[in-house]
């Protein structure tokens, strides 16, 4: 990589624009309070209307916290003094009314907004790349390189690429929303990693609640630019207040991270649909940006980036939905096999001393992809942030001030712009050798299945051969398909492809197949050839190519 791509965006961390925020946090929520306010009452015009809303609202609160644990009884007793509150309130008593509403913005914006910290955001980096380098350099550790910084092993280990210039050009230009993929809890350590590496200043991110379940990890994330967002609230009031932070952010000039699929990826694919609540709410704050300041307004650069893993750790928890959902499609049922049973203790054994010699060993690499940016139309954006549609300059402040249909804001328009951050993070994918020989098996096995018994070979698949012979044949003509697609730029390949010894590649893929899982998805037989012993897991990692299956689907052997 080029060094100079590591110069850093502004030379003083004090002034990234999440620091300024955090500065003037007070001034922050009282905009928020006020866009929820207007919100809410716009969309319930009556008294009685308002009144509603906040019951459900409590209604809704009361029995999430009402069946969790003791911790949660100071949360308890707020909603029940608002329901106190508002059970005493008449019908004319605007002004109570909305103080109620103020303070249930209140309480979601307290339990919402972080607390960064420079100081807490360096140990945490410092933290992050220790593991880091030990997940994927973990040989370092019984040798010598122990004195090696952990940042120069890591550059080594996550390759990186893309429009990398341009994003950080775009940074001091507007404001820059990552949207990344989403297949591990790795996924945030990794891409702060990268930004930070790249010299990008923090970035705000959106985590799920169930992250922040001990104190330990609610006090060290609220620090380091973390925001909380509850996908299991949908009263209207938490929604319109979570929006309006969102655009609040924006409108602020802070960078931000949003997974535009929301929760990670259950079969190991990149997932065709994104959540648009996130993307509408960044579209409504570009507008509003140029409401309040004109054409000089700050521009929204969306970016798709691809992380690419050679393996997940908690790849085993979806295992058993990607086989279910195999089944299901092949109108089968699952049969309840605990797969692991069918191991004896010696099996066990071998199984863990692997995992443990991997976890010390075992080196991988991962690699990120930053894709091209583009504005809230879709359109291409240049390194100082110009607009192009077919290579003809677009100004998108006429564009959305002429929008008086609000196009931009519809479900057709979302659905392109949903179109186009998937596309980019296709063509993102780094095909990896282990990734190809996983789909190999998976299609013998796949047409065995589909040509026998399936519910007998399904009961006996744990110990069905595969001959060597056959994988070989179809993973060298996978193999071929994946140059190929390198070179018409519908992804990357990992530079192992290229070597012209197919069986060595394919002998060190499988090796690789499942690194870090006590149980591998292949296992080499007494005979040379290959049985699954865990077909779910096979049907994960398969699935990582999956949008190229159509390519793919004439190697079928």
């Amino acid at each position: 990589m080029k060094e100079y791509l590591n110069e850093p965006v502004f030379s003083d961390s004090n002034d990234w624009p999440i620091v300024k925020l955090n500065e003037n946090k007070k001034h922050f929520h009282e905009a928020i309070k006020i866009a929820a306010m207007e919100k809410i009452k716009s969309r319930y015009s009556t008294e009685e209307d308002l009144i509603k809303a906040i019951k459900k609202t409590i209604e809704s609160e009361k029995y999430s916290l009402e069946k969790g644990e003791e911790k949660y009884s100071s949360k308890l007793n707020f909603w029940k003094n608002i329901e106190n509150d508002i059970s005493e309130i008449l019908i004319n008593d605007y002004t109570k009314i909305e103080k109620i509403i103020f303070d249930i913005i209140d309480y979601y914006l307290e339990s919402t907004t972080g607390d960064f910290s420079i100081s807490h955001y360096n140990f945490a980096k410092k933290s992050g790349s220790y593991l880091l380098s030990r997940l994927l350099y973990p040989s370092s550790i019984p040798y010598t390189d122990v004195l090696i910084d952990d940042e120069v092993k890591l550059k080594e280990r996550i390759q990186i690429y893309g429009s990398i210039e341009k994003i950080k050009s775009l940074i001091k230009k507007g404001v820059v929303v990552l949207l990344p993929t989403h297949f591990s809890n790795l996924d945030s350590v990794v891409l702060a990693w990268a930004t930070d590496f790249l010299g990008m200043p923090a970035f705000l991110y959106a985590a799920g609640t169930n992250l922040f379940t001990s104190k330990f990890w609610n006090y060290t994330l609220s620090r380091i630019g973390t925001y909380k967002v509850d996908r299991n609230k949908k009263n209207i009031i938490y929604l319109i207040t979570l929006d309006a932070y969102l655009k609040e952010i924006i409108r602020w000039g802070c960078n931000t991270t949003f997974y535009p699929n929301g929760g990670r990826s259950k079969n190991g694919s990149i997932e065709k649909n994104i959540k648009k609540g996130l993307l509408s709410s960044a579209l409504s704050a570009q507008e509003e940006i140029f409401k309040k300041n004109g054409i000089c307004g700050e521009k929204i650069f969306f970016v798709p980036i691809t992380i690419n893993y050679p393996f997940v750790l908690e790849a085993p928890i979806f295992a058993k939905q990607c086989l279910k959902k195999f089944l299901e499609d092949e109108n089968e049922e699952l049969i309840d096999i605990n797969q692991e049973e069918s191991y004896d203790l010696y099996d066990k054994i071998l199984s863990i001393a692997s995992f443990t010699k991997r976890f010390f060993m075992d080196e991988s690499i991962f690699s990120l992809y930053f894709g091209e940016p583009i504005d809230i139309f879709g359109n291409q954006v240049n390194e100082i942030g110009k607009s192009f549609y077919n290579d003809t300059p677009i100004s998108v402040y006429n564009s959305l001030m002429e929008d008086k249909e609000k196009y931009f804001k519809s479900d057709s328009h979302l659905k392109l712009l949903e179109k186009k951050i998937i596309e980019e993070q296709w063509k993102g994918t780094k095909i990896l050798a282990c990734h190809l020989v996983a789909y190999a098996a998976f299609l013998i096995l796949k047409k065995l299945m589909l040509t026998g018994e399936k519910k007998i070979i399904y009961s006996e698949i744990q110990n069905y051969h595969i001959n060597y012979y056959e994988i070989f044949e179809n993973f060298k003509n996978l193999r071929e398909t994946a140059l190929k697609i390198k070179n018409e730029n519908l992804g990357e390949v990992e530079k192992k492809l290229y070597d012209t010894d197919t069986e060595k590649i394919m002998q060190t893929a499988i090796e690789e197949l499942g690194a870090y899982h006590s149980v591998k998805p292949l296992k080499k037989t007494e005979e040379g050839d290959f049985c699954c012993k865990d077909l779910g897991l096979l049907i994960y990692y398969s699935n990582r190519l999956s949008h190229y299956f159509e390519i793919f689907e004439n190697f079928l052997i």
